[in-house]
């Protein structure tokens, strides 16, 4: 038992992880070679936006860690409980007549599955990304362990063959996983390796658009000095602009007085949005502060009928990639007269509306590393 709690010990303490984090029902998750940019569904309640998760990894690390250290933890904690493992296994034949004995052992086992699903699934998406963005050719790495997942998947519908208590979710009243759905899950994971890997070019056009560098949608630059470049909120009459320094993002928007001004700010690809909501009293709304480990201080200044909104980027470090442009979105009114075509997801805990295919390019020019 020690072994298995000193695993335990090493489960990220974060939110989005908690709620929305593979742990819970990655061992039925697709995977994609090719970017989808699709959201994780929820946890705990079934039939709900999205019933299938995509591969939107972000959306359960958030700002509260960075992805390599969500995934340096789960190694940790896949070491220690495989050892664990390794040392019960062998009492399934002192308690072979045993049934609860039994239960408990397999029920080890399943947890293995689990925490083994979600360091699989961090690295599979963590080497797809550094490969988009790096350049590194990472399909060999990725091809290993989509075969390594495919065993583990094998062995928890082995498992939930002989104990079907195994993949009940007492808060969604329901199965997240089931054998059935287990076998379909190893028939994509086979899908992916012999119909998307053999045709993979990850020096396409279509990962170069992905990445921003050849944007399909709209751009706006945010020089290190003061913009006098305004681009349009819709139909609207106000217009914004940007510029950084070396610790801050500002924003300005003119024409703000008496307006509800919502800014969704994402500093990396499949990561959740920080949402930054101006109530039409001029006030500031601290919204989905969980998101972050520490709170940023985001401020705000008036000038007559102009809004100055200034955002720390300590609070974005370790997530962004330097050289790469941010999404972003800003809509105001009831309208939703929006720089970029509003158009939501439905809401979900922590993850707001943020729907990236509403959303242009902020690009960072001389951002500091």
């Amino acid at each position: 038992m020690e072994v298995f709690a000193r695993g335990y010990r090493k489960f990220p303490a974060n939110i989005a992880f908690e709620w929305f984090g593979p742990l819970h029902h990655s061992i039925v998750w697709p995977w994609h070679l090719k970017p989808v940019d699709q959201p994780i569904s929820p946890s705990w309640i079934l039939k709900n936006f999205p019933e299938v998760s995509g591969d939107r990894i972000g959306e359960c690390i958030a700002y509260q860690h960075t992805f390599a250290e969500v995934r340096e933890l789960c190694h940790q904690m896949h070491k220690y409980w495989q050892k664990g493992c390794d040392i019960t296994t062998p009492l399934l034949k002192v308690f072979q007549n045993n049934e609860a004995r039994l239960a408990d052992l397999r029920l080890y086992q399943a947890i293995n599955c689990q925490i083994r699903s979600t360091k699989n699934l961090l690295d599979f998406y963590f080497l797809r990304e550094e490969m988009f963005f790096n350049k590194n050719d990472n399909l060999n790495k990725m091809q290993k362990i989509v075969l390594d997942e495919i065993e583990n998947t094998l062995k928890m519908k082995e498992l939930c063959e002989k104990d079907n208590r195994l993949g009940y979710h007492s808060e969604a009243e329901g199965f997240l996983f089931f054998p059935e759905k287990l076998a379909a899950r190893t028939i994509l994971l086979h899908e992916l390796l012999q119909k998307d890997f053999p045709h993979f070019d990850f020096n396409s056009k279509e990962i170069q658009q992905y990445t921003g560098e050849l944007p399909i949608r709209k751009v706006a630059q945010c020089p290190p000095c003061k913009n006098s470049e305004k681009y349009p909120i819709g139909a609207s009459d106000s217009s914004w602009s940007t510029y950084h320094t070396d610790k801050k993002i500002y924003f300005t928007v003119d024409h703000a007085k008496n307006k509800k001004l919502s800014l969704e700010l994402a500093p990396c690809r499949l990561w959740p949005a920080a949402p930054i909501i101006i109530q039409p009293n001029g006030k500031f709304a601290e919204t989905n502060n969980i998101l972050f480990r520490k709170t940023p201080k985001i401020s705000i200044q008036w000038t007559d009928d102009t809004i100055t909104i200034s955002i720390p980027i300590r609070a974005f470090a370790g997530i962004y990639r330097p050289g790469f442009p941010w999404q972003f979105n800003i809509h105001t009114g009831d309208n939703n007269d929006a720089w970029v075509n509003y158009e939501p997801w439905p809401g979900r805990l922590l993850q707001w509306f943020f729907n990236p295919a509403s959303s242009g390019w902020l690009k960072m020019i001389d951002l500091p590393e």
